[in-house]
């Protein structure tokens, strides 16, 4: 019997959290019953979730094969013929039974439109629908709704509240909620917390502050800084540790610098070993401005670790009692008061065991095969 032939589809497989789930899809589905390709526009192979795939055995196609000066000079001139051209070819080549799309890559899928009359087509939103088809995405928009009118292309969403805004916003009722799953099985770690800590020069005695997340705007890595300056006025051992890549990483570097704190915040990126470090700290603190469903609040509370984070995160990931829900209009002294309050505890206590990515992935193997 011939193997479902699956295309994931995604801008790049750099370290953010949508580029991880599709790592975990890839590297998770049977094998046996499934031909898997990632398809991006950029390759990032300096990233741990493009290594991990690779170690994996899953193959990667890249519009471009390396980021240089000349394929710069090709995506300025002709960016969106150049990679529908890719797309198309590639297509017609792999002949994919299903098409998982993440990130905003409609429009270039939708230019291919004609060639997908017997492709099951699935769009996942990761963030607020308003980031990928609100004002100033009206190509992204147009894009979806051609898919879904020539296509039936499916909507997964992350959680209920996101699968209501979906419909409504282009009048379908057949979005699937699909939750970020995290693999439950790269918790089990036998290391100690100190002999993690010594692995990336933190000292043992040390009250780590964590957090993960890509240096973009939303994450408010400036506000975390901040928040941290008046946690160390109260606990002087108090340490950073940000884990991430992104733009605004250099701004951020500059902050730290400028307020003297060099020697206390430890900056790592490309990492594979994210719930080993969270083993390492004492509180993860996630104050972005909005999300889709982070799955690393959902890590975080897998490993047992308390975690502050801002109530603009949707409450679809609220689970355990060691979550703690800040607005921040609360203010730098009211976040750092609850990071060093150990006693405090959030209201929640629900099976967190709906994350597990295998069960995601089975699910989702099911709708491939649709």
């Amino acid at each position: 019997m011939s193997k479902t032939r699956v295309v994931e589809i995604i801008e790049s497989l750099s370290d953010g959290g949508a580029q991880s789930i599709v790592k975990d899809y890839a590297t998770l589905i049977d094998k046996k019953e499934f031909d898997l390709v990632i398809f991006t526009i950029y390759p990032c192979t300096y990233s741990a979730n493009y290594k991990q795939v690779i170690d994996a055995g899953v193959k990667v196609v890249s519009v471009y094969k390396t980021y240089n000066i000349w394929n710069r000079i090709i995506n300025r001139i002709c960016k969106r013929y150049y990679i529908n051209k890719s797309l198309s070819s590639f297509i017609k080549t792999f002949r994919p039974d299903a098409i998982h799309v993440h990130s905003v890559m409609l429009g270039y899928l939708a230019a291919s439109s004609d060639l997908l009359n017997h492709t099951n087509i699935f769009y996942t939103c990761h963030s607020l629908p308003f980031r990928y088809f609100g004002k100033g995405h009206e190509e992204e928009y147009e894009a979806a709704k051609k898919l879904i009118e020539n296509n039936n292309m499916a909507f997964i969403a992350l959680h209920d509240e996101m699968r209501t805004e979906l419909n409504k916003m282009f009048s379908v009722n057949n979005t699937v909620v699909l939750k970020n799953g995290v693999n439950f099985l790269r918790f089990c770690i036998s290391e100690s917390n100190s002999e993690i800590r010594e692995s990336i020069s933190i000292p043992v005695d040390a009250f780590l502050v964590g957090h993960i997340g890509r240096f973009a705007d939303m994450k408010n890595h400036s506000f975390l800084i901040d928040v941290f300056s008046r946690v160390l006025t109260k606990k002087p051992n108090a340490m950073l540790l940000l884990i991430g890549d992104g733009e605004l990483q250099g701004k951020i570097k500059e902050k730290v610098n400028r307020l003297g704190l060099t020697d206390k915040v430890v900056f790592l990126s490309h990492r594979t070993d994210i719930p080993r470090l969270l083993k390492a700290m004492d509180v993860f603190v996630f104050p972005s401005i909005y999300e889709g469903l982070p799955v690393s609040i959902v890590e975080s509370q897998i490993a047992g670790i308390r975690t502050i984070t801002s109530d603009s995160v949707t409450h679809e990931c609220f689970y355990k009692p060691s979550l703690i829900p800040l607005s921040l209009k609360e203010g730098e002294k009211v976040w750092a008061d609850a990071i060093i309050n150990e006693s405090l505890i959030g209201p929640y206590d629900r099976d967190i065991n709906e994350f597990n990515m295998a069960e995601v992935v089975r699910s989702l193997e099911l709708m491939y095969k649709s």
